[in-house]
């Protein structure tokens, strides 16, 4: 346990209720090689969000629409969750020069049918994307409001990374990349399923409320 400790920030927004949504892609975001410890391994994960323009929530007097988001490891391996979830998002099997190498970004912009679930995690309620693929035919494609965010660790772009939530901050910072690349820094400590800062990092003084 630290001696540092920190109040978790809690949300006022409660999670989305389960059904299936239409949606639009409006983040693909590198987080890096994220360690862990049940499988006491580093792997390469990649953030899709979403946008929902028909659910809204008021964010300092301001209506909004709602972000979901989903982490997956990067593999276009038959078997991976990221392949199956990109199968059926774009309703076609991958060709084999796809395979060869597929740029994530074209997802960028692409609307989706999002099967949305809840879940209980340490005593807490998140609501999950279970399941995403195209838009029924004949259904106009959600308009997204805010803007398309693409952030890689590899060549971060701090200017996108200002604008991400601070849970995906605190991934990226987890990140295996960001350790090599803050030699004699200390990366924190994070939750890797809800970007929670589980400790306090050395030298961050008085506890923050």
């Amino acid at each position: 346990m630290s001696l540092k400790l920190r109040r978790k920030k809690e949300s006022t927004v409660p999670p989305l209720e389960g059904g299936a949504y239409f949606g639009i892609c409006v983040g693909i975001i590198n987080v890096g090689h994220q360690y862990s410890e049940k499988f006491k391994k580093s792997s390469e994960k990649v953030i899709f969000i979403f946008e929902i323009p028909s659910e809204r929530v008021t964010i300092d007097g301001e209506s909004k629409p709602r972000w979901i988001s989903e982490k997956y490891t990067c593999s276009l391996n038959s078997k991976a969750k990221l392949c199956e979830v990109l199968v059926a998002w774009r309703g076609r099997n991958f060709t084999d020069a796809e395979l060869e190498e597929f740029d994530l970004t074209s997802m960028i912009g692409v609307p989706a049918t999002l099967q949305v679930v809840q879940s209980e995690y340490n005593g807490n309620t998140y609501a999950n994307i279970a399941g995403i693929t195209g838009l029924p035919k004949g259904v106009l494609a959600p308009r997204a409001e805010n803007e398309f965010l693409i952030y890689d660790v590899s060549e971060p772009d701090e200017a996108v990374f200002e604008k991400l939530p601070e849970w995906i901050q605190n991934l990226i910072k987890a990140s295996d990349e960001y350790a090599d690349s803050h030699v004699g820094e200390e990366i924190l400590d994070i939750d890797t399923e809800t970007g929670e800062v589980l400790t306090a990092p050395a030298g961050s003084g008085a506890v923050p409320f």
